[in-house]
């Protein structure tokens, strides 16, 4: 078991006001809550205000249940009623709006009369939920960064700010039993507890978000990299990470000196100095005050993320923790540059209300305006099935689907996207399957064909896969095709209008199996090169050319005895700043995914799925968590399961799904997006 702090300063000084596009008729929210301009809440406001349906657990010091600003927005408990019973049968008798885990009791306020009761600790749940849900538009105080929301109290720390691991636990377990959506602490501790960090597993397992604060120290901030704390540190043994920390910011954007830091436990950052809340009022024991200002710390920052989350939840209810969680962290404002020095370790950015309420709003997806760079995962089957490309998050949240055929054909479909036509946003582009003509297909990111051309002879019918990348420098992208089965092994690079632009034979004419391609700039120059593999029967020797055909390097990526068949993608896959090349068979080989330097150098294998499948390694590469470092992509071969894996360049899993329905065995392609 192990012990926690709250993680809040006071201070006393004040920032002025400045004019916001919109705010609530709430006397204080235009010139105390600074906060609320610099994520942009306001604008957000302008879809959703929050929702009723969305709850919020604060586990804290106690919420005062009669603070005029809170009192609206408490959760009740449906299944309870006050008559001293259990009706609900959860062993908290009369537990109507939350639980006192302190003290044992129906009464989550807090404590003031404590022996050893810190003003400060007194107040600090109240204030933690009126910076998620003090009602909005009410005409006193200020607002929370949801007007209407559910905050269900559960009071885990004493008036001291004290609490401990297994108190914790229980209340969590309460809240995710309940119904809670998300879960905010906003307190740290030394010292890693297994137990706990189950109980954290199971809760973003069940689907709710954990919002915790990275804790302060007055001097300088703690490196949390060197020194973890908890629970905000938790992480899973394949870096699954089950909390999403958070740290503080002043009004220009910077680190305050106080605030911990760290690459590993820093998802995000939010405003956390001089912020202005509702405050325990019960003047009769010194406390008179309904609200105050002044403050201070990554307490009061972890709220204002958890308050943002519950407006994602309120625009897209069906939104689980991963994909509010991914929303979030992909919408967030950069920090680095003006925080030199801490590169990394202030998480995505700042959290902006506005952008994510936006993403939401879309499904996932910006379909308009500038691309945020943002990066999901193209998949198609790869036979048998109809030609439907979905466009998913990395973790599986099916954001987009369209047809790229006629829905009469089950020849599959291959997958690639790049910017083809200088606008500054990704396009799609699709190649039929077997069995269908060698027509490309070009579309924009809602699913509306924008282009398309037949890459080779109309009577071919082996299929073609594509490539898409700006392999002559130009500053725009080239669409590179290479024919299926049957086809010579031809090489063809169109612009996005379908004119050829070259093209060239990769290897004998006698390779008539099909061929793998993929694009990437191997040697730094600006211009991508074309990396090519052969299909079944025809050895396993990766070429790479420019764009003129000129062979720049070759090497074999399987024995001598290897016949299945090679896919191919490439991509800096480690961080080092060269492109390594990805390599998987095709079919009949075990399913080992192999990285090469781009001079052929083995770096490392790992197996994508189980030794015995021999459905072949479908792949794509490219960096899905923005991180500047790319991930391998696979999808399952025919006769498996449609299993999506997302893996770092050592073999470690980072996410998978299932894009199809389980029992479909025609295979997967799949690719990689940014908008």
């Amino acid at each position: 078991m192990r012990r926690f702090l709250i993680t809040t300063l006071l201070l006393a000084f004040a920032f002025p006001a400045h004019a916001l596009p919109r705010y609530p008729a709430d006397p204080e929210a235009f010139g105390e809550q600074w906060h609320l301009q610099r994520i942009e809440a306001y604008e957000a406001w302008s879809r959703t205000t929050g929702s009723s349906e969305v709850v919020v657990a604060v586990l804290d010091t106690g919420v005062d249940m009669n603070h005029p600003d809170i009192a609206a927005n408490l959760w009740r408990n449906p299944g309870e009623v006050p008559d001293g019973r259990d009706n609900d049968s959860n062993v908290y008798v009369d537990d109507i709006n939350g639980w006192d885990f302190i003290d044992g009791d129906n009464d989550p306020s807090p404590n003031s009369i404590e022996p050893g009761a810190r003003s400060e600790a007194v107040h600090h749940g109240t204030v933690v939920a009126g910076m998620i849900g003090a009602v909005g538009n009410n005409g006193i105080g200020g607002a929370g960064v949801n007007w209407n929301v559910r905050i269900m109290p559960l009071r885990v720390l004493d008036s001291q700010g004290r609490g401990d691991t297994d108190t914790v636990r229980a209340a969590i377990k309460y809240a995710v039993a309940k119904g809670a959506d998300i879960i905010n602490l906003s307190f740290v501790g030394p010292g890693f507890d297994p137990g706990f960090f189950l109980t954290l597993r199971e809760t973003f397992q069940a689907g709710v978000l954990v919002v915790a604060a990275v804790g302060n120290e007055s001097n300088s901030g703690t490196d949390l990299d060197q020194n973890p704390m908890y629970p905000v540190c938790y992480s899973g043994g394949t870096g699954e990470d089950v909390v999403l920390g958070v740290a503080a910011l002043d009004r220009n954007d910077r680190k305050p000196v106080f605030s911990n830091y760290g690459a590993n436990c820093v998802d995000l950052s939010a405003p956390g100095v001089d912020l202005y809340s509702t405050q325990f009022h019960e003047p009769s024991r010194g406390y008179p005050a309904l609200f105050g200002r002044g403050w201070t710390g990554s307490s009061m920052a972890a709220p204002i993320v958890s308050g943002v989350a519950a407006l994602i939840k309120a625009q897209n209810p069906v939104y689980s923790a991963v994909e509010i969680r991914e929303i979030l962290l992909n919408t967030a404002d950069p920090l680095d540059l003006i925080n030199p020095g801490f590169n990394s370790k202030l998480g995505k950015g700042r959290v902006n209300a506005r952008r994510a309420v936006e993403l939401a709003a879309s499904g996932g997806i910006p379909m308009f305006g500038p691309s945020l760079g943002i990066p999901y995962v193209l998949n198609a089957p790869y036979s048998a099935a109809v030609p439907t490309v979905k466009i998913s998050r990395p973790s599986g949240m099916m954001a987009r689907s369209f047809s790229a055929y006629a829905p009469t054909f089950k020849g599959g479909v291959r997958v690639s996207a790049g910017d083809i036509n200088g606008d500054g946003r990704s396009d799609i582009v699709t190649g039929a399957g077997l069995g269908g003509g060698p027509q490309v297909r070009i579309f924009s990111v809602d699913g509306r064909v924008i282009g398309g051309f037949f890459a080779y002879d109309t009577r071919f019918r082996g299929g073609v896969s594509v490539a898409v990348g700006d392999v002559n420098g130009d500053g725009v992208s080239e669409i590179v095709t290479a024919p299926g089965p049957g086809g010579g092994p031809h090489i063809r690079i169109f612009d996005g209008q379908g004119r050829p632009q070259g093209g060239f034979f990769a290897y004998g004419q006698e390779a008539r199996s099909g061929l793998s391609v993929a694009v990437a700039d191997i040697d730094g120059d600006g211009r991508a090169e074309i990396i090519t593999a052969p299909g079944p029967a025809n050895g396993s020797t990766v070429k790479i050319f420019d764009n003129r055909g000129r062979l720049k390097g070759n090497f074999n990526a399987f024995p001598s005895s290897f016949v299945g068949g090679v896919n191919v993608g490439a991509g800096d896959v480690d961080g080092d700043g060269t492109v390594e090349i990805i390599v998987a068979p095709r079919s009949k080989e075990i399913p080992e995914v192999r990285i090469y330097s781009a001079s052929g150098s083995w770096q490392r294998a790992f197996l994508a799925y189980t030794e015995t499948f021999r459905g072949g390694v479908n792949l794509s590469v490219g960096d899905t968590d923005r991180d500047n470092i790319a991930e391998i992509i696979t999808g399952a071969g025919p006769g498996g399961g449609p299993h999506v894996a997302v893996f770092d360049g050592f073999g470690r899993v980072k996410n998978q799904f299932f894009p199809l329905d389980k029992t479909f065995k025609g295979g997967v392609s799949v690719g990689i997006i940014r908008l």
